[in-house]
C-alpha cells in the first residue's frame, strides 16, 4: 500500500494475492487524514445500468439499413447510448452489426442508425482531459468503488481503464456467457516464469466483470492483522455491505446445488443454513452473496462496473476506457498526474501520449500484475530494476515483491446425467485445513478454461501457439460452439479447493517501458523450503 503524503513517498511491501480481491495503491497529494476516512470507503466486493461511458470510437463504417433477431435474442443486454428499459436498438461495429435489446420480448426487425458522430474522426488526444482532481488508474474491483466514493463525495474524479467498457464485451454480462470472457479481450493471457497462464482483466469492472461472481467480505481478525489499527473496522463493515446490497445476490439453489449441500454435510464440512445467506467469511458452510442474479433469467451480473455506470450522469465523474497509462508523473516524490494514450481502433490511428494532471492524487488499481509495473515504469522500485529499464528513480522501494498465487486443486467427476451451469449453492471454509471448498459445474467451464489455462499439459510445454490448437478441439470451427469432446468434458462437477495462507513469495517486473509489454511474473510456487515439492 502506497502512500505520497505531504510531499514524501511511504512504501510498505504488500502481499498481493492473485487470486483475491486487490485494495488500490493511493498515491495522495495531501493531508494524511483522507488515509482513514477514506479506507471504509474504497473496499471492494468480490467478483462484477445506465448510459454507456465514453470509449474508444470505432473507425467509421457504412452500417447496414436493417438487422432482425432470429428467434429469441441469447444475451438480454444492449448498450448502445439511447438505450432505455423497453427500447429496441441496433449497433454497427466495423466488422459486424450487432442487434440488442433492452428490458422483455416482443422481438423484431429494427432500423439501424443512419451514420457515425462526426467527432469520432477527431484526433483521440483531444478527447482526454488536462486535468481532473483525483485520477484512478484502472476501473477493476477495487478502482470502480474508489472512484464512485470519491464521486458521491463531490470529488472530481477520472477513471482510466486500458480495457474497453465491460458493456462492449457481450460475454461479461451475465452466467450463460461467463464461461467464454476469460477468451475474449476482457481478459489477458500472461504466462508466470514457471510456465503456468494467469489471467489479467482488462475491462471495466476488472475481476469482478470475469471471474464467476463469488463475494466475500474478510474476517475482521484478518483485517486488523494484515493493516493494523489504519482501517476503521465499522466503516470497512458498512461500506462492505453497502457494495453487498448495491451488487450482490444469494446464490440461487437447483438440484445440483441440494446434493452439493448434502455432500458438505455429510462430509462434515458444515450443514448450511440455507436461511441466512452471508457475505462474511466463517469456518463451516454457508450461503454466499455472488454478482450474478440468479432470481433473474439469464443471471445478469452486476459487477462494479455498474457503479461508475449508474453515476455517469455526474459532471465530476470521467471514465476513459481503452486508455493505456504510460507512467505516474512526479515532482520530487509528489504525484502530479499521468502520462497517458487511447488506444486506437485500427493500429493506423495516432494515439500520441499526453500528460494528464492530478491536483490532489493519483490512485493506482490496476491489479496485482500491472500495479507494480505502472509504479516500476514510473521510478518507483528496486534500484537494479529502475537501472535497467533506464528510468530515472523516484524512490528506491521493493515494489513488485512478495507477489503470491495460491495452488488451486480441481477435481472434476462426471456427470450421469447433463448437468446445467451451476455455481455451488453453498461454500465450506475450513481453518484447521487451511482451505476453502467451492463447485461450479456444466456450461461450457472446463472446455474454456482449458483453452485459457492450456493446462492439459505440463507447464513446461504450454506454448502460447498451442493456444489455437485447443480451441479448434473444443470448438467447432464453423460456428464455434462446444465440440463432442468440449460437451463430454464439460459434463462434469468441479470442486475447488482453494489454498489459504500460500507461504512462497515470487515477484513482479516490467520488463521494458512500452506498457503495452507484460511484465515478467514469477510465482515461486515452490520458495517455501517448508513444504513438499509435487511432481509436476
Amino acid at each position: 500500500l502506497a502512500q505520497a503524503v505531504s510531499g514524501s513517498l511511504k512504501l510498505a511491501p504488500f502481499d498481493s494475492d492473485a487470486m483475491l480481491t486487490l485494495l488500490p495503491v493511493f498515491l495522495l497529494i495531501g493531508s494524511g487524514d483522507a488515509r482513514g476516512a477514506l479506507f471504509g470507503l474504497l473496499h471492494s466486493v468480490n467478483g462484477s445500468t445506465g448510459t454507456t461511458i465514453t470509449t474508444t470510437p470505432d473507425v467509421p463504417q457504412p452500417p447496414a439499413t436493417e438487422c432482425a433477431f432470429q428467434g429469441e435474442p441469447g444475451i438480454p443486454f444492449f448498450w448502445d447510448t439511447s438505450c432505455t428499459e423497453n427500447l429496441l436498438g441496433c449497433k454497427a461495429d466495423n466488422t459486424n452489426v450487432q442487434c440488442r435489446y433492452c428490458g422483455e420480448p416482443p422481438f423484431e426487425s429494427i432500423a439501424c442508425p443512419s451514420g457515425h458522430d462526426e467527432e469520432w474522426m477527431s484526433a483521440l488526444e483531444d478527447r482526454l482531459p488536462r486535468e481532473a482532481a483525483w485520477i484512478v488508474v484502472g476501473g477493476g474491483a477495487a478502482g470502480c468503488a474508489v472512484a464512485a466514493a470519491l464521486a458521491d463525495a463531490g470529488e472530481d474524479v477520472l477513471v482510466l481503464e486500458r480495457g474497453k467498457s465491460d458493456k462492449e464485451v457481450i460475454e461479461t454480462q451475465q452466467a450463460g456467457t461467463w464461461p467464454f470472457v476469460v477468451n475474449t479481450e476482457a481478459a489477458e493471457h500472461i504466462q508466470w516464469d514457471e510456465g503456468v497462464w494467469g489471467t489479467a482483466a482488462k475491462v471495466l469492472g476488472g475481476g469482478t466483470s470475469i471471474n464467476g461472481g463469488y463475494s466475500f467480505e474478510e474476517e475482521p481478525e484478518w483485517i486488523l492483522k494484515e493493516f493494523g489499527p489504519m482501517v476503521d473496522l465499522d466503516v470497512f463493515q458498512r461500506s462492505s455491505e453497502k457494495l453487498a446490497e448495491d451488487l450482490a445476490h444469494p446464490v440461487q439453489p437447483n438440484e445440483f446445488g441440494h446434493a452439493w449441500r448434502e455432500a458438505l454435510c455429510e462430509a462434515g464440512h458444515g450443514c448450511a443454513n440455507t436461511s441466512e445467506p452471508q457475505l462474511r467469511l466463517k469456518d463451516g458452510a454457508w450461503v454466499p452473496l455472488d454478482t450474478f442474479n440468479m432470481s433473474k433469467p439469464g443471471w445478469p451480473r452486476r459487477s462494479s462496473a455498474v457503479l461508475l455506470h449508474e453515476r455517469a450522469h455526474l459532471p465530476n465523474l470521467r471514465t476513459l476506457t481503452s486508455a493505456l497509462v504510460h507512467r505516474v508523473l512526479f515532482n520530487g516524490t509528489r504525484a502530479v498526474g499521468v502520462r497517458v494514450s487511447l488506444a486506437p481502433a485500427q493500429p493506423w490511428w495516432p494515439h500520441h501520449p499526453v500528460n494528464v494532471v492530478a491536483t490532489k492524487g493519483v490512485i493506482i488499481s490496476a491489479g496485482a500484475v500491472y500495479t507494480p509495473q505502472i509504479l516500476q515504469m514510473s521510478g518507483v522500485g528496486e534500484a537494479a530494476l529502475l537501472d535497467r529499464l533506464g528510468v530515472k528513480p523516484v524512490s528506491h522501494l521493493p515494489v513488485g515483491k512478495n507477489f503470491i498465487d495460491r495452488l488451486v486443486m480441481n477435481l472434476a467427476m462426471k456427470g450421469k446425467k447433463d448437468i446445467p451451469l451451476s455455481i455451488g449453492w453453498v461454500v465450506a471454509l475450513s481453518k484447521s485445513l487451511n482451505m476453502t471448498i467451492e463447485v461450479e459445474a456444466g456450461g461450457s467451464i472446463n472446455s474454456e478454461f482449458a483453452i485459457a489455462s492450456l493446462a492439459l499439459d505440463t507447464p513446461a510445454a504450454r506454448h502460447a501457439y498451442f493456444r489455437d490448437f485447443m480451441k479448434s478441439v473444443m470448438r467447432y470451427p464453423h460456428n464455434q460452439q462446444p465440440s463432442a469432446l468440449a460437451e463430454d468434458i464439460n459434463n462434469a462437477m468441479d470442486m475447488l479447493v482453494l489454498q489459504h495462507e500460500a507461504h512462497s513469495r515470487g515477484y513482479v517486473e516490467a520488463q521494458s517501458l512500452d506498457p503495452k509489454v507484460p511484465p515478467k511474473v514469477k510465482a515461486n510456487y515452490y520458495a517455501d523450503k517448508g513444504k513438499k515439492r509435487l511432481p509436476q
